[in-house]
């Protein structure tokens, strides 16, 4: 059994298949992030640059409504509050995941006495907060200002001691930004949604940093079907957080 989402058909990944005698049962999810590649090379990128359901044709049959003879869909999840869940269940997974009773049964905690949502929309608008380009990335001052403040709120208080707290951007630029302005934070992890892959945190701030001034909005945010790598890019954003979920 090889269970993880970077399996891409590279030089390890034969290796372990080739160790079977009869069969090889590889877990994974193909609506998150693909493998990253680091090559400039067309022909290496093209071999090996395809997660193991892109090329044994499973996403491919996936992308018709059929199911794949050699696929088997685990439906539970255990990480998400059910409203987190329901922003990528419809869209990505076929409104086919079930929220555990386990998860159903926690009782909600508050973070700030005014907030009482699972998800929080934090409007910026007011503040023009610019978006820059440096380099082939974006970054955000004022998103990072008061994603900071708002960071520096939740862990002021004792019963958020213990709570994780994430924060991504699709970005790398703001992402620095945010590593640098929550480095004496040690509740706080911050970096590109990649960085949080195979993670989960309680409380997720998702910093869509795209506004005002130099920057487009990005591949990412026009992506508008579960394959492309701009939905995977939400999706993997979203599903991290356990309890609370910020934009």
């Amino acid at each position: 059994i090889v269970k993880g989402w970077r399996n891409n058909i590279g030089p390890a990944l034969y290796n372990v298949v080739g160790l079977a005698s009869k069969r090889c049962i590889i877990s994974g999810d193909f609506r998150q992030i693909p493998p990253i590649i680091q090559t400039r090379q067309k022909g290496i990128y093209k071999e090996i640059g395809k997660d193991i359901f892109e090329y044994s044709g499973i996403e491919k049959i996936c992308r018709t409504s059929k199911s794949a003879p050699n696929l088997v869909m685990l439906k539970q999840q255990y990480r998400m509050r059910e409203e987190i869940c329901s922003l990528i269940n419809s869209f990505m997974y076929q409104g086919k995941l079930v929220t555990a009773k386990t998860k159903i049964a926690e009782s909600n905690f508050s973070i700030i006495p005014e907030i009482n949502k699972n998800i929080i929309v934090i409007d910026t608008s007011k503040i023009f907060p610019f978006a820059q380009k440096q380099g082939t990335s974006y970054y955000n001052l004022m998103h990072a200002i008061a994603i900071r403040n708002l960071v520096n709120i939740m862990i002021s208080k004792p019963e958020l001691s213990e709570k994780s707290i994430g924060i991504s951007a699709p970005y790398l630029a703001q992402a620095k930004m945010h590593v640098a302005i929550n480095q004496n934070n040690k509740s706080v992890t911050a970096g590109t949604v990649h960085r949080f892959q195979g993670n989960e945190k309680d409380i997720m701030i998702v910093d869509t940093v795209d506004s005002l001034g130099d920057a487009q909005v990005g591949n990412w945010a026009r992506a508008d079907h579960p394959n492309e790598v701009g939905c995977k890019l939400w999706n993997v954003g979203i599903s991290r957080a356990k309890d609370y979920l910020f934009f």
